[in-house]
């Protein structure tokens, strides 16, 4: 039964593929029958997967990078950080993403192939979207559809999810799990100014343990340099030199680099494009500190907020680690890998005195062809 579900649901995103979406009353039609079929075929599917895999923790998925296609308003960075704005905003907001052209679309790089389970985006409320993915960055396929009649506010944005018991929950985008690495929206024929201001990918990556086990090869990475910015203590390069210092030590002792400001921020580079899997940090235990990565050193993402409280020290330095098996692991501080050659450091609040003095970076090299691997 399940072969049959899933050979006509096949069937029918190759009859959508070889069709041009020409008007928003031809997506709606086909909207209703692709909707009928796919709670159908849910049902099949997760009857058919075996209970641990049913079990798998749902997470949201950091993307490894995002890409504007086409002519948009503002930094495409902002579809990814985390923020959204309070529901109703005017969707012509500061750090809204705009854009009127049908061809222009936004592209989301997971890094790895993950089975998407959930999506949650903030739209202008009154228009249609196309959201696809695909495995290979070649074939894309439907994934959800957003229709204009799907009103969480009367004007401006609104947030719509497929994650159910949430307040922006809308059943009738509800989807059924799919393998993808890349995420692309787009706007739909009829009005002809569109805004997005996030998208969120919810899911897992499912492989067994041993396997995860045997392709956790990580390498410490030697960054090329270090850079601060602004007024600092010590010397930069001490946070790259691969030592660190017993903990509890005072945040400015001769070992740390310490600063006052927020506005101080360090970049590390790491000479080239890694696949970095995990991180260890020693700051002071008292304050929150950000971390980001970039490719290109001018567009970063976030990617770990170290919290006061998270280590085991009560006092001065603390070090923090974001593998599950190290002495030093910090719940909270895991990350999805993801494809840098920069890192940022900064603090985000505290005790006004900041400090920092260790990072190192374990990661994999994209030359040895294990930029498509699969990782935890």
């Amino acid at each position: 039964m399940l072969f049959i579900a899933l050979l006509y649901f096949n069937v029918l995103l190759f009859k959508m593929k070889g069709e041009r979406i020409t008007n928003l009353r031809m997506i709606k039609t086909g909207r209703k029958s692709f909707q009928k079929f796919a709670a159908i075929a849910a049902i099949f599917i997760l009857a058919s997967i075996p209970s641990h895999l049913q079990e798998k923790t749902i997470d949201i998925i950091q993307p490894c990078s995002v890409e504007g296609n086409g002519i948009y308003t503002s930094s495409i960075r902002f579809l990814v950080d985390g923020q959204t704005f309070p529901e109703g905003s005017a969707w012509n907001s500061d750090g809204c993403v705009t854009w009127e052209d049908l061809d222009t679309f936004f592209k989301l790089d997971l890094g790895e192939v993950f089975m998407v389970q959930n999506i949650e985006v903030q739209v202008d409320n009154d228009d249609g979207y196309l959201i696809e993915c695909s495995c290979d960055d070649e074939e894309f396929e439907p994934l959800v559809l957003i229709d204009p009649l799907y009103k969480g506010t009367d004007s401006g944005l609104t947030t719509m999810s497929t994650l159910p018991d949430t307040p922006h929950y809308l059943e009738e985008m509800s989807i059924f799990p799919v393998e993808a690495r890349y995420i692309k929206i787009k706007g739909l024929p009829g009005n002809k100014t569109f805004a997005l201001s996030e998208i969120r990918i919810y899911g897992y990556l499912d492989k067994p343990p041993a396997q995860l086990q045997d392709q956790r090869k990580n390498r410490c990475i030697h960054p090329e340099k270090v850079q601060g910015f602004g007024v600092f203590s010590n010397e930069a390069n001490q946070i790259i030199d691969g030592r660190i210092p017993p903990e509890s030590l005072k945040n400015t002792g001769s070992l740390s680099v310490s600063w006052e400001s927020e506005e101080t921020y360090f970049i590390i580079d790491l000479g080239k494009s890694w696949k970095i899997m995990e991180l260890k940090i020693q700051v002071d235990c008292d304050d929150e500190y950000r971390i980001e990565y970039s490719e290109d050193g001018e567009n970063f993402y976030p990617l770990i907020d170290i919290l006061p409280g998270m280590g085991e020290i009560q006092t001065g330095m603390d070090t923090l680690c974001s593998q599950p098996d190290d002495p030093e692991f910090a719940e909270g501080a895991e990350f999805h890998p993801c494809v840098a050659r920069y890192l940022k450091v900064y603090s985000a609040g505290g005790e006004g005195i900041f400090a920092l003095s260790e990072l190192i970076v374990y990661g994999l090299n994209l030359e040895d062809g294990e930029k498509s691997s699969r990782f935890p």
